[in-house]
């Protein structure tokens, strides 16, 4: 294949995915209210709207609001004991689970369901395309040793997974920015089972609710958050990896995610013939443009 052919490809692919992305991907944004505007603290019971109670509404109201805001550059202790500061995940999308180690039934479910979910993220789009990390809230009790003993019991924490702790007005400021809900209870904690999705910003990109939730709620807004990633139109094979991710479609049936051949196939024939087409028309426009005037060869004497 030659160079011009190359080039021709290479922006058809441009343009295919540019129309075929879809206009909008940005969840919208909730409305902010005065508890929303302070991010610098844990919302209680006297703050937060919900009063005397944890009120569901409220919290969802509040948790939307965060939609759209840059977190931080807070620093935490991984459970190795090394610093980590958030900026540290610029540059991809990351996924924000905060729990607390001592939950006996809650965060547990909400953590293995979260790994199922990340595995499947990952065999549909890459081990090392996104991150993620776990928060112990409770700073009295989420040591580095008791978030390392969590991750070792729910079976997560790899080089893309971090467990953390943090000080008091780091976790605080962390659950603020990401609409995060919680306060003390009889039985532990009252808190939302919230997995809040960052963009490759810092800016909170979704909310995904329910300790059991369905492994698309994840993968989908994922799969957008990569498939909008501009430095993977840089290269070559960059543009064929946005090939793959748009060609990646959940199958209901197997419960999983594979690669559509079919639709890959066809849109690379179509660029053939595209192809073939847009060099007959320049071959024939360039033999009228040089085709001899008539009698040109036969000059008057």
């Amino acid at each position: 294949m030659n160079f011009r052919a190359k080039i021709f490809i290479k922006s058809l692919v441009i343009i295919i995915l540019i129309v075929m992305s879809p206009t909008s991907i940005a969840p919208s944004h909730g409305h902010e209210n005065d508890a929303a505007k302070n991010s610098a603290r844990t919302v209680t019971k006297e703050s937060f709207p919900g009063a005397a109670k944890f009120d569901a509404k409220a919290a969802y109201t509040y948790s939307q609001s965060a939609i759209g805001k840059t977190i931080g550059n807070y620093k935490f202790i991984a459970s190795d004991g090394s610093v980590i500061k958030l900026d540290q995940f610029r540059g991809k999308p990351l996924i924000l689970s905060m729990v607390y180690s001592s939950c006996a039934h809650t965060c547990p479910m909400m953590t293995q369901n979260l790994a199922e979910a990340v595995k499947d993220a990952r065999d549909a789009l890459g081990a090392k395309d996104f991150n993620v990390i776990s928060v112990g809230f409770d700073t009295l009790r989420d040591t580095p040793q008791a978030m390392k003993s969590f991750a070792r019991q729910q079976d997560v924490g790899d080089q893309n997974w971090k467990v953390l702790s943090g000080k008091p007005n780091e976790v605080e400021r962390l659950s603020g920015d990401t609409g995060f809900i919680y306060f003390a209870s009889p039985k532990g904690f009252d808190h939302l089972t919230q997995t809040t999705l960052i963009d490759a910003k810092g800016e909170v990109y979704a909310q995904i609710y329910g300790q059991d939730f369905e492994p698309t709620r994840l993968t989908e807004p994922l799969k957008q958050l990569l498939l909008g990633t501009a430095k993977s139109l840089s290269s070559f094979d960059g543009l064929l990896n946005q090939v793959k991710l748009f060609c990646t479609i959940y199958d209901p049936y197997a419960g999983k995610y594979r690669f559509d051949y079919s639709f890959f196939i066809g849109m690379f024939l179509s660029a053939i013939v595209l192809l073939l087409m847009g060099q007959f028309v320049i071959r024939n426009i360039w033999r009228i443009w040089h085709k001899p005037a008539s009698g040109s060869d036969h000059p008057v004497t």
